[in-house]
This record gives C-alpha cells, sequence and structure tokens, in this order.
C-alpha cells in the first residue's frame, strides 16, 4: 500500500530547496543579463544555461538527502540544522554575488557554504543514512567549483567588491578609493 504521507513529504523535501533556489534566481535575472556578462571570466567557465540544470540537479538531490535524514532523526535533528544553515548560506550567496556585486563577500559566504558541506553535513547525513551522505558529494563538488569560479571572478574584476582591501590581498593592486569601504556603483545605500 502506498503512504501518501511519505510520497506527500518526499515531494514536498525535494521542491522546498528547488523552489529555495529559484525564489533567489529571480532576484539575480536582471544582473545576470546586464552585469554579469560586462565581467572578465576565465576561459572555463561554462555557459549561464547550465547553472540552473545543474542547481535544480543539486537542490533535488538535498532535498531528498534531506528527507532521508529526517525519515530517521525528525525534522529539528541535529543533522537537519547544519543543512537549514548551509540552505541559509546558499541562498545568501546569488544576492551578495549577483545583486550586491560584492564578489569578495560571497567568496567567504561560498568557502564557508563549502566547508560546512563538507566536514559537517556530509559527515551527520553519512552517519544517519550512507546514501544521504553520497547524495550530497556532487554538491560538495560542484561548490568547489563555484568557489575556486568565484575566486578567478574576483581576480580577473578587482574592483566588484565591498571591501577594497580584498582587491590588494588577491591582485596586490587598490580596489576602491584609500581601502575605504564603498559599495559598488551598481548598488546604492538606499537600495539595500
Amino acid at each position: 500500500m502506498v503512504n501518501m504521507q511519505s510520497i506527500f513529504t518526499h515531494a514536498l523535501s525535494m521542491a522546498f530547496p528547488v523552489l529555495l533556489g529559484f525564489a533567489g534566481g529571480r532576484f539575480t535575472v536582471n544582473s545576470v543579463r546586464d552585469w554579469y556578462p560586462s565581467l572578465r571570466k576565465p576561459s572555463w567557465v561554462p555557459p549561464n544555461a547550465a547553472f540552473p540544470i545543474a542547481w535544480t540537479f543539486l537542490y533535488a538531490s538535498m532535498g531528498l538527502a534531506s528527507h532521508r535524514v529526517a525519515a530517521a532523526t525528525g525534522w529539528l535533528s541535529r543533522p537537519l540544522f547544519a543543512y537549514y544553515v548551509q540552505l541559509v548560506l546558499n541562498v545568501a550567496w546569488s544576492p551578495l554575488f549577483f545583486v550586491a556585486g560584492w564578489m569578495d563577500v560571497a567568496l567567504v559566504v561560498i568557502v564557508a557554504l563549502l566547508v560546512l558541506v563538507a566536514t559537517v553535513v556530509v559527515p551527520t547525513f553519512s552517519a544517519v543514512d550512507a546514501t544521504a551522505g553520497a547524495l550530497l558529494v556532487p554538491y560538495v563538488a560542484f561548490l568547489t567549483f563555484a568557489s575556486t569560479l568565484n575566486t578567478r571572478l574576483l581576480m580577473l574584476n578587482p574592483t566588484e567588491v565591498c571591501w577594497p582591501s580584498t582587491t590588494r590581498l588577491l591582485t596586490g593592486r587598490q580596489g576602491g578609493k584609500g581601502g575605504k569601504r564603498k559599495l559598488p556603483p551598481r548598488l546604492s545605500p538606499q537600495e539595500l
């Protein structure tokens, strides 16, 4: 007999991160269309169309993994708390990078996300359910790639920062004016 509640929670678990990702993507559409193409990029950057496809798969995998862990531990367990924190970091990255244009702050967030997922979420999920942990391995691989891409984009576009001292650290060149905290020209304090 089919358990409809299990099917519903399973579908909701997978849909939640996917919908969260799409909601975050709605805020970045204009920047992806207008600002991102103007950046200098490494030759190995994938086409823009690859990102929504990859993220949909990754979000669905995260949701499936979270469902498997929740089935064993409940939705308010320690492994899922770490999962919820990484979702917040994941959602925060896109507006920081694309809307604010703060590649340096976005880099800090994505590296923190990568460390959290690789050292906390995957091991705690794996301890509960080996398949759940394995479902997150592609996510770790993609976060590694995305962190590398964020770093390279920052190095190629050193003026796209929140903290000008980041530019100096990464490139040896001055970013912004005299090391003062400066908003990118596209985002005024009133728009924050």
